[in-house]
């Protein structure tokens, strides 16, 4: 295979796997996996949190590549698959031309962001037992099951107009609020600050701090920083939305919700 087909494969599957959530040097050791089953034994790959770069010798010279990563997400059965993919290319059980088809179908498929009632019915159930977890009552799970159920349609929506996780954050956290005190004065539920944590955890970027630890541990600190400020940011903008919208109500309605 000709260095620039190794660089091709090898980077496409970098991207899948940023692009889809995996951790820094998970992607790092993939990439040379792949490069290594090609025959290029002295190979270079580096990944920050934006973007992956590679560096192949061949009897031509060193020929380095990069790709810039913009929209990332989680999605571990893209990443399940991308793993059976390059597994199964270095133990040889799919050829090169199979393995990057197999990719570019990864790569290119679109997210599935539908309305399954099985999905905005978990999200719900998810919200309702995260605020049974925190003390609240049944009344107050039913109203975080509702607010739940709500924000993951309205989460949708803003996916499918490619709106900026930023405005999703902020978006997300007014509803919630709103919705919430909302049901409070129709007489679902009474701890608000219950049911507020327990519907927010449908937005709290969990994942993201765990890969961010996870890259400190193995040393790679500039993926590891990105990703932690990642966090923070999506943190500051649910408690900008949460902030701004009890502040509006209570200025409105003079600090009762019940």
């Amino acid at each position: 295979m000709n260095p620039n087909e190794a660089i091709k494969l090898s980077i496409t599957a970098g991207e899948i796997m940023l692009s889809n959530g995996a951790e820094t040097y998970r992607v790092e050791d993939t990439m040379k996996r792949m490069l290594r089953s090609c025959g290029y034994h002295s190979s270079e790959a580096f990944v920050v949190s934006t973007g992956v770069f590679i560096t192949v010798n061949s009897e031509s010279g060193d020929l380095t590549s990069c790709k810039r990563i913009i929209r990332r997400s989680f999605n571990v059965d893209t990443l399940i698959k991308m793993n059976d993919i390059s597994r199964s290319f270095a133990d040889g059980r799919l050829t090169a031309e199979s393995a990057y088809a197999k990719m570019e179908e990864l790569r290119t498929a679109q997210p599935i962001q539908n309305y399954t009632f099985m999905k905005l019915f978990c999200a719900g159930i998810a919200c309702g037992c995260f605020t049974y977890l925190f003390g609240g009552g049944p009344a107050d799970c039913l109203n975080a099951f509702f607010t739940g159920f709500i924000l993951k349609i309205l989460l949708i929506q803003l996916r499918k107009s490619r709106v900026s996780e930023v405005l999703c954050n902020i978006i997300g956290g007014v509803m919630i609020s709103f919705l919430t005190l909302t049901l409070l004065n129709l007489g679902v539920g009474r701890q608000l600050d219950y049911i507020i944590i327990g519907s927010l955890m449908l937005l709290v970027p969990g994942l993201t701090l765990t890969n961010a630890v996870r890259d400190v541990l193995e040393g790679d600190y500039l993926s590891g920083s990105a990703r932690l400020m990642d966090a923070v940011t999506v943190a500051i903008c649910i408690a900008t939305g949460v902030g701004t919208a009890l502040k509006v109500w209570f200025h409105i309605f003079g600090g009762a919700y019940i």
